[in-house]
């Protein structure tokens, strides 16, 4: 997918609200970055935040912006996954 400079600023945007656990997972080079901004949205209680996801979905266009409207629990219990921060050394 192609991102034009608003998306990546509005992604960056996302990145730096975003709780620390789900900061590894708001990649431009992550190909489903826009179903982890989905997932984030609807579990986030930070205004800002969603804000920043509503107006990235709305500029993606394609359908995306209806999925924050039909997010629904059977999807958050079908991509459940425990997630683990995994901290390496590199020195």
């Amino acid at each position: 997918m192609h991102y034009s400079p608003e998306m990546i600023k509005l992604i960056s945007q996302a990145r730096r609200q975003a709780a620390n656990e789900d900061k590894p997972n708001i990649k431009l080079a992550n190909p489903s970055v826009l179903t982890e901004l989905n997932k984030i949205y609807h579990k986030s209680d930070d205004l800002a935040l969603k804000a920043i996801i509503k107006e990235a979905f709305d500029l993606v266009g394609d359908g995306w912006p209806d999925k924050l409207i039909q997010y629904s629990e059977a999807t958050e219990q079908s991509n459940f996954e425990t997630r683990y921060i995994k901290k390496v050394y590199r020195g």
